[in-house]
Parts: C-alpha cells; structure tokens; sequence
C-alpha cells in the first residue's frame, strides 16, 4: 500500500507542471506588473523587522525539507483514507487523475494557509522566516495563489527559481519578486521584562 501511495505522490508532479503553466498565465491578473516594485526601498523598511535582512538559500532550503516531511505525511494519510474508501489503490486514468489533483489541492491549501495567516508554515516558522507583502503586511488569498503557482515554476525550471536568490539585487527568488513578496529573517525578539517581578520568587 505504502508503495502504491508513494508511487502515486510522485506521478503527480505531471499535474503540478500543468499547474505551473496555468500560472505564468494567469500570475498577471492578480499583480500589478506596470510599475516595477521599489524593493530597494521595501527592503531598507523591513530593517524595522528585523536587523538581519533577507534569509539566506540554505535557510529557505531547510524550512522547504522541514515543510516538505509534513506535506508528506499529509499525502500518506489522504491515501490511507481514499484506498479504503475505493477499496484499493486508484487504478485507471480518472482515479490516478482525481489522486493527483487531491494532492495539489493539500499542498496548496497547507501552505497558501499559513501564508495568509501569519505568513509563516512550520517549516518556516522553525527557521524564522516570514513572507511579506511589499506593505510589511500578511499575503492575500489571491497573491498566495500567484505565488504558489510561480514556485512550482522555479522548481520546474530546474531550480533556477530559487537559485536566483543567490544574484538577486535583494535575494529574492522568481516567484517572490513576481508576486511582489519577499521573504525576511525575523530576529530574536528580546523579552521586554519587569525588572519588579524578577525577583518576585
């Protein structure tokens, strides 16, 4: 069963290629691409967040592992749940199709959730990164939607996506700088203590 269901997560890749070509058409209609961004500017704001700037390749590589573990178990448990529902692994084009589809379907809502509350998944929240709109604000439906479809791209695109960060003016990959968004380190916060209740015990 565990072969079937990993088998299947990794046909469904196919789709996510469709999905990406859907993107770079329909990423325009959610962002205003007739005046380019001043990330210059956002990026000397967001200093205001945090003193360390923007995450480094590797960092956002460790929050996508981290991420990626969680999204896999999420893949497993929707096959554990569908195979008895069918009664056995999806056979046929329509079923292997509908599997597909139910997997981008978790991968999207998992992370265009967290994006839009917080800006920040589990993977990155344990490396302290957050995404950001260029207003220092918590991404929209619409922009996580144009954004997770340019990230497929960037990986589609053996990686380059995300590679680019490395030459990147600001350090942004492809599909940050498309959907207007960028991702910042968030500094350790120091707690604010009272210096009375200190010594209270």
């Amino acid at each position: 069963m565990i072969a079937n269901i990993t088998q299947i997560i990794f046909v469904q890749f196919s789709i996510s290629s469709k999905c990406a070509q859907l993107g770079t058409k329909v990423w325009p209609l959610f962002f205003d691409i007739s005046v380019p961004p001043d990330y210059g500017a956002v990026m000397k704001q967001a200093q205001t967040h945090s003193k360390s700037g923007h995450p480094s390749l590797g960092r956002v590589l460790g929050a996508i592992i981290y991420d990626s573990l969680i999204l896999f178990a999420l893949f497993m448990i929707a096959g554990f749940i569908v195979i008895p529902v069918l009664g056995r692994p999806p056979t046929g084009q329509g079923e292997h199709l509908f599997f597909q589809v139910l997997l981008l379907v978790i991968a999207y809502l998992f992370f265009c959730w967290f994006w839009t509350h917080g800006g920040q998944t589990l993977g990155m929240r344990a490396w302290k990164i957050r995404l950001l709109n260029l207003n220092n604000e918590t991404v929209t439906w619409s922009v996580a939607t144009g954004r997770f479809c340019l990230a497929i791209l960037s990986w589609l695109l053996l990686g380059l996506g995300y590679l680019s960060m490395l030459w990147d003016r600001e350090g942004l990959s492809w599909h940050d700088r498309l959907s207007s968004t960028y991702l910042i380190l968030m500094g350790k916060q120091k707690a604010q203590n009272n210096p009375g209740k200190d010594q209270s015990n």
